[in-house]
């Protein structure tokens, strides 16, 4: 079955190592580093230099294992102290971070025996802290390491379609899902472009009409989205109506591998449910035709988590990993990463 929505004013088918240098100095604390803009080969977009700077410039930090002049483990990360706490996490608006670890040897008993090492040697490098938390994306090898390791870990979960997929995506979805695209494109049109203003507005609007409070960061979205679409890394996405009225939007961020549906928003009293669904469809036709896996980004809540289930896509595991200082364990508990705020981690 071939489905064809609008995707601007006309009907138009749609369905279809970066190299640090020391630089010298400290500032405040932290080291600088100089990168290479031509990007990491293979890295994840959310372990790119730029991003950190973008996303917490000023507040960041790397450390390296090195033997014999080798670099065999790294990991950037975002510091922080809060009610006189210090973090170590991934930045804002992140959503999953790991360590680079090239452990030798090929035989399974020794990449786990040398990924323990190389951890450790990591960790004793960190700053001084009371709490570390990362997400894991689902391509990680590290998370028994890290529990080896002495961190505690949780399952969290996202969805993803791999590329190159020989099956009908319409088929797999639910039928009411299916009915609810093709009714969405009779009633909007998808256009791409690079405004983050329209985005910015749109959710504003939201979050005034319905009573909410603004948690959205604006100028650290608009600086990680200046900066991925300066290296052709983002793009926008939004449902319009025939009257030019903007019901739905969302931000894509991608790397070589990965597309995510890393920012979304919409009217909801003029979306409904199908804005959304058009939007996550033409969102998984773009990944496709640059053959690359669609990641829908993980989920705020267990309602959401079975509204994406209903396109088809495969859940996979995001693993949360932490660790901290007897004294932060007793002040808060672990109830405390899954706190208000902590949200974002858990599912985001």
């Amino acid at each position: 079955m071939n489905f064809y929505p609008k995707t601007g004013p006309e009907w138009t088918a749609a369905f279809g190592l970066t190299i640090l240098q020391w630089v010298g100095g400290m500032t405040a604390g932290k080291q600088s580093f100089v990168e290479n803009e031509e990007g990491r080969k293979g890295v994840s977009i959310f372990d790119e230099q730029w991003w950190f700077n973008a996303a917490c410039p000023g507040a960041w930090d790397r450390r390296e294992v090195r033997r014999d002049n080798q670099l065999l483990a790294s990991l950037s990360f975002h510091t922080f102290k809060k009610f006189g706490m210090r973090y170590i996490q991934m930045p804002h608006l992140t959503r999953t971070l790991q360590p680079e670890v090239c452990p030798p040897g090929q035989k399974p008993v020794s990449r786990l025996k040398h990924q323990v090492s190389l951890l450790g040697e990591l960790y004793k490098s960190l700053p001084r802290h009371d709490r570390f938390e990362l997400c894991l994306p689902p391509e990680t090898d590290l998370a028994f390491a890290f529990v080896q390791s002495g961190f505690q870990a949780k399952q969290t979960y996202t969805f993803r379609a791999a590329p190159h997929s020989s099956a009908d995506p319409l088929a797999a979805m639910e039928q009411k899902t299916r009915n609810v695209i093709k009714t969405a494109a009779k009633r909007f049109y998808v256009e791409e472009h690079w405004d983050i203003e329209r985005f910015m507005r749109l959710s504003r609007i939201e979050r005034a009409s319905s009573g909410q409070k603004d948690r959205f960061d604006y100028p650290a979205i608009t600086r990680i989205f200046e900066a991925s679409r300066l290296r052709n890394r983002a793009m926008i996405i939004s449902a319009v109506t025939d009257q030019s009225i903007e019901v739905a939007t969302a931000i894509l961020v991608w790397d070589e591998r990965v597309v995510y549906y890393w920012l979304s928003v919409r009217n909801a009293q003029l979306s409904g449910n199908g804005a959304n669904s058009l939007l996550l469809w033409h969102a998984a036709d773009f990944a496709q035709q640059r053959g690359a896996i669609f990641d829908l980004d993980g989920f705020l809540t267990p309602q959401n988590g079975m509204f994406l289930a209903k396109f088809g896509f495969k859940p996979v595991v995001r693993t949360f990993v932490t660790r901290s200082t007897p004294f932060w364990d007793g002040l808060f508990g672990l109830k405390s990463a899954f706190a208000s705020g902590g949200s974002e981690l858990r599912y985001r």
